[in-house]
């Protein structure tokens, strides 16, 4: 059955763009606004409608690409202000509940973890609320870990096998 809905799928998307390429008019654009990093579809180029009322789509695009200047912006004020702080043992864990003593995604700092934000730290070592760059990517210590201690850092991540698979030293900075 899934099969079949494929097959009328790819069909009606054929059929469409036949008739497209039939009534087709070239289309200029006004103007490049810029470029965004998307999960599904990967860089994505964004180009402006010629003065028109925006499209959901585009207003979302446009939302991505100020969001990823202010990030960029943000970076590049970072390196003035990096504290390093040696280097640590860094591994990943995930909410289940052998990684997570079954407390899932909820952390010691009353936050949800979240994949790409979360670390676990000893708290000894690095306070909760403090921002760190690990290899490039900020990220915020929101938890601690019964088997985190000292100069060890775990990153969590929604998937038990990529966070099983980390396992490296490097060196961490904080930030501010």
């Amino acid at each position: 059955m899934y099969i079949e809905k494929r097959k009328r799928l790819l069909l009606s998307a054929i059929a469409l763009c036949f008739c497209c390429l039939l009534g087709s008019k070239l289309v200029y654009a006004e103007s490049v606004i810029g470029n965004y990093r998307s999960e599904s579809l990967g860089d994505v180029l964004y180009f402006s409608t010629d003065g028109k009322e925006k499209t959901e789509v585009e207003k979302e695009a446009e939302k991505a690409v100020m969001e990823s200047e202010a990030r960029h912006d943000a970076e590049t004020n970072i390196s003035d202000t990096l504290t390093p702080l040696g280097v640590f043992k860094i591994t990943g864990y995930c909410p289940c509940y052998s990684c997570s003593e079954g407390f899932g995604r909820r952390t010691a700092s009353g936050r949800l973890a979240i994949e790409g934000r979360t670390v676990a730290v000893d708290p000894r070592v690095i306070p909760l609320g403090t921002r760190l760059l690990i290899d490039g990517k900020e990220y915020v210590a929101e938890d601690i870990g019964g088997a985190v201690k000292q100069k060890h850092i775990d990153i969590y991540f929604d998937n038990h096998k990529v966070a099983h698979q980390l396992l490296r030293y490097t060196e961490v900075y904080r930030i501010g």
